[in-house]
């Protein structure tokens, strides 16, 4: 999967996560969840390293990286281009944001993300775009963003 954050008026800045043809890789540990079944409301931690199959999941009362605001289905059948997947979820990560949160991105203190399927994770059958709260400033989130007008 590929993450970009959209800082109000600074182009995207996209880090790959590529979601590797291990689909089927079975958690280690409940605190993980694949990428590819990740949920609105869900807290996150997002992965540091360059490529990632699992994501850590956590309650939302305890320190964490994000959260999901909705999730949105691309219908194609071939994978979009990128510029067009940007397109989209810059679109719809922003609807999904300023429902969930109460308040537009660009009226908040939180920072809208994105993650995108890559072609490899596209093969595993990622077919969404998972959209996230982030704070601004990188601090953790200690609650959830639901509702919150922050």
């Amino acid at each position: 999967m590929s993450v970009t954050q959209r800082r109000k008026g600074i182009p995207p800045a996209s880090v790959r996560y590529a979601l590797a043809a291990a689909a089927a890789l079975l958690l280690s540990s409940c605190s993980q969840s694949l990428i590819l079944h990740l949920k609105e409301g869900q807290c996150v931690n997002l992965p540091t390293e360059a490529s990632a199959a699992t994501i850590d999941v956590l309650s939302c009362s305890a320190d964490h990286d994000a959260e999901i605001v909705g999730v949105e289905e691309i219908r194609e059948e071939a994978l979009p281009p990128e510029s067009t997947l940007e397109e989209l979820a810059f679109t719809q990560c922003h609807a999904h944001f300023t429902r969930y949160v109460g308040v537009d991105a660009h009226d908040s203190h939180l920072d809208a993300m994105w993650l995108l399927p890559t072609p490899a994770s596209w093969k595993a059958g990622d077919r969404s775009i998972v959209c996230l709260a982030v704070v601004s400033d990188d601090t953790p989130l200690t609650s959830s963003v639901k509702d919150s007008h922050f």
